[in-house]
C-alpha cells in the first residue's frame, strides 16, 4: 500500500514490487525447477488524507500497467486485482473505477483480471454487480480481441454498392455481421427513455439483481452427481453446502407501477 509499506511513489512502489517477485520467484525455482509463476499484484495507495484503503484509484490501473510491462520483460504471465471499488452501492462511482481500471489492463496486455462482485473496498458482495462486472468483462475481451483487416472487413465493394448518402442497415453484409461485429449489452440500457419508462425504468443493478435471481433459481445442470457428491464429502468434515439458495427476501423487480400510469407518465413527458 503506497505511503504505508511502499513509497508514496509509482516507481518506489514498482521498485519494491519486483524485487518481492524476484524474490519468490526465486524460492519457488528452489523448490520446484520451471514452477509456472505469474506476475500478479494489488499495487494500491492508500488515501493519506485518512490512510483509507483505496482499490478504486486510478493509480491502480497505471501501476498493473507497469506490471503488465514487467511480465513481459520476464515473458510470464500478468495479472491484477482490478475492478474494484471504495464504493458500497453499484452507483456511477462504482462503474467508472470497475471501468477504468480494467480498461487500462486490458489494453496493457493484462492475462486475468479478478473484479467480481466486489464493493467497499472488498469488504462487501453484491451479486447484481456480479452481474455488471460480467458485462464489462465481456466488453474488456471484446477490447482484447480487436479487429483485423482483410479484403472483406475493410467492404470497399459494399461501400461502393451502396454509393454516397447510401444506408447500409438493410445491406446483407450488415445482416451476417450484426450478432459478432458489436458487444451485444444484455444490462446496459439502450432502449429509448419512453420504452424504457413504460418497462418499468430500472436500474441496472436491479436487471443485475433480475439475472442472478434466474441463474440461482435454475437447478444446476452441471453439479455433481449425489452419490459423488456424498463421497466426496465423507471424505472432508466442515465442506460447506454449495448449494443454491435465493437469499432471504430476493424477489423480482417489479416497479409498481400500473401499466396506465406509466402510458400516462409518458404521454405528459411528451407534450
Amino acid at each position: 500500500m503506497g505511503g504505508l509499506s511502499t513509497p508514496l511513489s509509482l516507481p518506489g512502489m514498482l521498485t519494491i514490487m519486483n524485487a518481492e517477485w524476484l524474490a519468490a520467484a526465486t524460492l519457488a525455482q528452489m523448490s520446484k525447477v520451471g514452477t509456472e509463476q505469474i506476475y500478479n499484484f494489488l499495487p494500491v495507495f492508500a488515501d493519506m488524507r485518512d490512510g483509507a484503503y483505496a482499490p478504486g484509484a486510478i493509480e491502480i490501473g497505471m501501476m498493473n500497467s507497469a506490471v503488465c510491462q514487467m511480465a513481459r520483460f520476464y515473458n510470464v504471465p500478468a495479472g491484477g486485482y482490478l475492478g474494484l471499488t471504495n464504493s458500497k452501492i453499484a452507483d456511477a462511482q462504482s462503474g467508472f473505477e470497475k471501468g477504468m481500471s480494467p480498461l487500462m489492463g486490458a489494453l496493457s496486455g493484462v492475462d486475468f483480471i479478478v473484479m467480481g462482485g466486489l464493493q467497499d473496498a472488498l469488504m462487501s458482495f453484491d451479486f447484481g454487480q456480479l452481474c455488471i462486472d460480467n458485462e464489462i468483462a465481456l466488453m474488456l475481451k471484446q477490447v482484447r480481441s480487436g479487429f483485423g483487416f482483410s479484403k472483406e472487413s475493410v467492404s470497399l465493394q459494399e461501400i461502393k454498392d451502396t454509393g454516397p448518402a447510401g444506408m447500409f442497415g438493410g445491406n446483407p453484409a450488415t445482416l451476417e455481421r450484426m450478432h459478432d461485429a458489436t458487444f451485444m449489452s444484455e444490462l446496459a440500457d439502450r432502449k429509448l427513455r419512453e420504452q424504457w419508462m413504460l418497462e418499468g425504468a430500472s436500474t441496472i443493478h436491479q436487471r443485475g439483481l433480475n439475472k442472478a435471481l434466474k441463474i440461482l433459481s435454475t437447478p444446476n445442470s452441471i453439479a455433481l452427481d449425489l452419490d459423488i457428491d456424498a463421497r466426496i464429502r465423507a471424505e472432508f468434515s466442515g465442506m460447506v453446502a454449495g448449494d443454491s439458495v435465493l437469499p432471504e427476501g430476493w424477489t423480482h423487480f417489479e416497479d409498481g407501477t400500473s401499466g396506465e400510469k406509466r402510458k400516462r407518465r409518458v404521454n405528459r413527458r411528451r407534450a
